[in-house]
Parts: C-alpha cells; sequence; structure tokens
C-alpha cells in the first residue's frame, strides 16, 4: 500500500524538507503540496483519489486555524490529518485531540519522529483480520489498560487551562449579556482577558452544553465563529 500525502505549508522551504523526509519511504509518496488553504481546497475538491494523510501546518494565513481543522475534518473525513506545526497552545491542541487528529507533531519536525507516524499509519493500514479481538483491537485504536477519563484528570475536576474563578466570572457575564450570542472578541473586551482565552472558556462551556458554537458566514471578510446562549445559561 502507497500511502498518499497532502502537505499544507505555507513556507516552501520546510514544504520541500517535509515532502523529502516523508518520501525517504518506501511507501509513501507526496502527491501534492499547497502553500495556502484556498490551494489546498483547489486540490481536494478535484482530486479523484483524496490522499490518505495530510500533513497540517496549523499557521496557514488565509483562514483561522480551528475553524480550517474543521473543515477538513468535516469534508474530508476519511483524510488523516498529522499536525507539523510550532503551535502548542491549549486550544489549538484540544481541537487537534477533539476533532480526532492522527498525530501532532512540534516544529521543527524530527525526521525520524515523523516517519515513525507514517510507519504506525502503514502497518495499521495493512492490519487485515477476518475477525478481531479486544487486543488486537485496542493495539489499533491505541487504548491503555486505564479508562478513559476525558479532557479531566479527575472524574470532577475541571479541564487544564480552565480556572474556577474566571469561569465564574464568564458565567456570570454571559447571565446578564444583552444579546443572544457572543464572540471570544466580545467577551475579552467585557472582562478583560484575551481572546484566545476567551475563545478556551467559551469552547469548554460548548462542549457542556450551556452554549452553542457556530460559524456565521457574512456578506464580506471571512466566516466568524459566534456562540449563541442557551437558556439555561441566561437563568444562571
Amino acid at each position: 500500500m502507497s500511502i498518499k500525502t497532502l502537505i499544507i505549508e505555507d513556507d516552501f522551504r520546510i514544504a520541500n524538507i517535509h515532502k523529502e523526509m516523508v518520501e525517504q519511504l518506501p511507501f509513501c509518496h507526496v502527491v501534492h503540496t499547497a502553500l495556502n488553504a484556498s490551494e489546498a481546497i483547489d486540490f481536494l475538491s478535484s482530486a479523484t483519489d483524496l490522499p490518505d494523510i495530510i500533513l497540517l501546518d496549523m499557521y496557514i494565513p488565509d483562514v483561522d486555524r480551528i475553524e480550517f481543522l474543521e473543515l477538513l475534518r468535516k469534508q474530508y473525513p476519511y483524510c488523516n490529518i498529522i499536525i507539523a506545526s510550532a503551535a502548542k497552545d491549549h486550544q489549538t491542541v484540544k481541537a487537534a485531540k477533539l476533532l480526532g487528529v492522527y498525530d501532532y507533531l512540534i516544529k521543527p519536525i524530527d525526521k525520524n519522529r515523523l516517519q515513525k507516524s507514517f510507519r504506525k499509519f502503514h502497518e495499521e493500514m495493512v492490519f487485515d483480520k477476518e475477525e478481531w479481538n479486544q487486543e488486537d483491537l485496542d493495539k489499533l485504536f491505541n487504548m491503555k489498560n486505564s479508562n478513559r477519563k476525558g479532557l479531566s484528570n479527575k472524574g470532577s475536576e475541571l479541564p487544564m487551562g480552565i480556572d474556577q474563578l474566571t469561569l465564574e466570572k464568564v458565567k456570570a457575564t454571559l447571565s446578564t449579556f444583552n444579546q443572544n450570542y457572543i464572540t471570544a472578541q466580545l467577551l475579552a473586551k467585557e472582562i478583560g482577558i484575551s481572546r484566545s482565552t476567551a475563545r478556551r472558556y467559551l469552547e469548554y462551556l460548548d462542549a457542556e452544553k450551556l452554549v452553542e458554537a457556530t460559524v456565521h458566514y457574512g456578506q464580506v471578510g471571512r466566516p466568524q465563529r459566534i456562540y449563541i446562549l442557551r437558556e439555561q445559561n441566561k437563568q444562571n
């Protein structure tokens, strides 16, 4: 089996380095390199045979990195994504995990680490059985013997990056907000935190079903992520 790879990387020099790393493996072939999101979508929408792996840099200049990742996972669910990026903030890593990214590598990329990921993927793709047992499935889905407990380290604890006092302040602000929706930029202005921090808390509240995240498409400009306030949150 040949692993077809699409590289999305805005620096052509780094893209060429990653291409060389990937193609040193005899079972890998880079089918295209896109320098921006538009070029990547044009390639994917016209491809007769989709890539097996998208090697993705999260810092693409013509798109919001989280929204672009969401778009790729929604429109091309059978393309596995390996992130190769300098982005290592909580919001990006959390989104990658929840959206089912296959692997996450921090730049500068170590060649052996990158090739290890591709080898593992290749082994899984040729791992064919007529009937599966639980031990083999655990290996395939990377499950350990310990139970999975989601984002929290202990059942009732808040996830990493979410502070109880700040969370209460966010909830209090939302309960008295005079609109039916809010954005990270508006929340940041209201309580004096950074936009990235505001978005982190809104994404957490979305996961907790206290707000509902959606994308608003205006007449001009790029789509904007907004958070619709649910009734129970307005009443808190």
